[in-house]
């Protein structure tokens, strides 16, 4: 029950982690290239 509770956990940990590293890429990029606009999804 633990261990299947824990892999959820870090698979939602991991999902969160990617989600923010693409936003944050995106906004980077978005910025450096459009200047204020945010990025489009």
């Amino acid at each position: 029950m633990t261990l299947v509770t824990d892999s959820t956990v870090l698979l939602q940990v991991r999902a969160a982690s990617a989600v923010n590293e693409t936003a944050r890429r995106c906004q980077v990029w978005g910025a450096h290239r459009l200047g204020t606009l945010p990025c489009a999804p």
